[in-house]
C-alpha cells in the first residue's frame, strides 16, 4: 500500500538577513536543515505500522510526505489507494464553516458524491457525538471537538490507508477508547494504518510493526514489541547519562547478572547484583530500588556498606514482557545520598497483549 524509497527532505534555515548579501556576491544559498536522510519503508495491505522517535526525528515530516502534503527533495513515494490523513489539528477544515458543512466538504473531497456525502452526515453526527455543536463554526471548537469531527469523517469515508499523527492522544478518555475500538475493527477488515504516537500503549495495541526514526534516519525496524522496548531502553540510558553527579565517590555496579528462565516470560526469576564500593565507611550504606520505567516502585532495600557487596532479588510469579530498572546509591548515616546513582536496565523478553507488570493467576467462573 505504501512504498517509500530513499526519501530526503530539507528545510531552509531561518534567514538572518544574509540572503541579499549572498546573492550580491554570487554565493549559493546557505545549506538547510536535513530532516529526512534516505528513509525507506514499505507498508503492506492490512498492516499497521508505528513510527517512533524523539521530537525532531522527522516523524511528522515523513507522514506529510507520504500523505502528499510535502514533496521530497529526493526519493520516491508510492501510495496505492485512498488516504485519510489526520495530522495537525484542524488541517483541512475551514474554521468559518460549521462542523456539518466541513464534514460534507471533507466527504466530497474523499471522493463521495454530494448525495453520498449527505447520507454520511448521520454517521458523522453519531460517531462524533457533537450534537448541536455541529451547527457551530469550527473556530468555536476545542481541540478535542476538532478531533471528534475529523475522526468521525474518517469513519464515514473508510479510506484504504489511515495516516495519523498523535491524534489518539487528544480528547477525553472515553472518546479515545471509542476511536481505538473503531481502528481495531478497521484493521480487522483489512485496513492499513501508519501511526505516529509517543504513547507506547497505543503503539503496542494497534500496531504489529514499528520503525524507529533517529535524527532523520531509520535506526531500527521490526516487531513492535522489540522495537518499542529498544526505544524505551534508549531513553532510560539517555536519562541516566544526563543525571548530575553529586559530591562524593561514585558507586560502581559491576558484574550485574540475570537468572532468566527459558521461554518468553519470566517465572520466579532472580536478579543478582554485585558491586565494589570505594570511599565508604561503616556509617554508609547502600540503597537499591527496582522499578518500572514509568517510575512505579516494585521493591527496595538497604545493605550495610562493605568493600564488596552481592545481593539477590527474587521476582516471584510470572512477569510480562517489558523493561525494569535497578537503581543503587550510597547514603550516609542520616540517610542522605552521598554518591552518584548507578542504574542498570533489566529487559524481560517476549510479547503479550496483556498490560501490566505481572500476569496474575485467574480463572473464569461458570454460572448455573
Amino acid at each position: 500500500m505504501i512504498s517509500v524509497s530513499g526519501i530526503h527532505k530539507q528545510f531552509a534555515e531561518l534567514d538572518r538577513g544574509g540572503s541579499w548579501l549572498r546573492a550580491l556576491v554570487g554565493r549559493s544559498a546557505a545549506p538547510g536543515l536535513e530532516v529526512l536522510k534516505g528513509v525507506s519503508l514499505d507498508v503492506g495491505r492490512g498492516e499497521s505500522v508505528a513510527i517512533l522517535g524523539e521530537n525532531g526525528a522527522g516523524k511528522s515530516t515523513l507522514l506529510k510526505v507520504v500523505a502528499g502534503l510535502l514533496s521530497p527533495d529526493a526519493g520516491v513515494v508510492k501510495v496505492d489507494g485512498t488516504v485519510g490523513a489526520m495530522l495537525e489539528l484542524g488541517v483541512g477544515f475551514d474554521e468559518h464553516l460549521s462542523g456539518r458543512d466541513n464534514a460534507l466538504q471533507a466527504c466530497q473531497l474523499a471522493g463521495m458524491t454530494l448525495a453520498q456525502a449527505q447520507d454520511s452526515l448521520a454517521k458523522v453526527e453519531a460517531f462524533s457525538e457533537l450534537g448541536e455543536d455541529l451547527a457551530q463554526p469550527v473556530s468555536h471548537y476545542s481541540s478535542g471537538m476538532v478531533v471528534r469531527l475529523g475522526f468521525a469523517v474518517m469513519t464515514a469515508t473508510q479510506p484504504d490507508v489511515i495516516i495519523s499523527d498523535e491524534v489518539l492522544a487528544v480528547g477525553d478518555e472515553s472518546f479515545q477508547k471509542k476511536c481505538i475500538t473503531w481502528v481495531e475493527s478497521y484493521l480487522a477488515q483489512g485496513g492499513t494504518l501508519l501511526l505516529v504516537s509517543h504513547s507506547l500503549y497505543h503503539v503496542q495495541r494497534l500496531c504489529s510493526r514499528a520503525i524507529w526514526l533517529h535524527q532523520g534516519q531509520v535506526r531500527a525496524s521490526g516487531d513492535v514489541f522489540e522495537v518499542s522496548q529498544d526505544y524505551l531502553a534508549y531513553h532510560e540510558k539517555k536519562l541516566s547519562q544526563s543525571m548530575q553527579t553529586v559530591a562524593g565517590e561514585a558507586l560502581r555496579l559491576e558484574n550485574f547478572t540475570l537468572a532468566v528462565p527459558d521461554g518468553d516470560c519470566w517465572t520466579d526469576a532472580q536478579l543478582v547484583a554485585e558491586t565494589q564500593i570505594k570511599g565508604g565507611n561503616a556509617e554508609h550504606s547502600l540503597r537499591w530500588q527496582l522499578g518500572r520505567l514509568d517510575g512505579a516502585v516494585i521493591g527496595s532495600g538497604s545493605l550495610p556498606c562493605q568493600d564488596h557487596l552481592r545481593w539477590e532479588i527474587q521476582l516471584p510469579g510470572t512477569w510480562l514482557p517489558g523493561n525494569l530498572r535497578l537503581d543503587a546509591w550510597p547514603v550516609d548515616a542520616d540517610g542522605e545520598r552521598c554518591g552518584r546513582t548507578q542504574r542498570r536496565m533489566v529487559r524481560i523478553p517476549g510479547r503479550a497483549r496483556e498490560f501490566g507488570t505481572l500476569r496474575l493467576p485467574h480463572r473464569w467462573l461458570g454460572h448455573d
